[in-house]
């Protein structure tokens, strides 16, 4: 799947996960996480590696943390 939200193309997309003030959360086969603006259809936030694998599984905890899974059996606990 790609992500077409902006003009560009991202990293192909593994999951995503839509987050109560309408971004958009896209884990990306590389090991990277994107953060969209739907309302500005632009990167709000982007990290590159944040897994060895593919970002398979995202869930939002509470206001303003979000869990990872991955590929590469490792689980990252993020503040956002």
């Amino acid at each position: 799947i790609e992500c077409r939200i902006i003009n560009s193309t991202l990293n192909y997309i593994e999951s995503f996960l839509l987050l109560k003030d309408s971004n958009l959360l896209c884990g990306t086969q590389e090991g990277s996480i994107i953060l969209l603006d739907t309302k500005k259809r632009a990167i709000e936030y982007e990290r590159d590696e944040v897994h060895r694998g593919a970002v398979n599984a995202m869930i939002n905890i509470g206001r303003r943390y979000i869990i990872t899974g991955s590929k590469d059996t490792w689980i990252n606990i993020w503040k956002y």
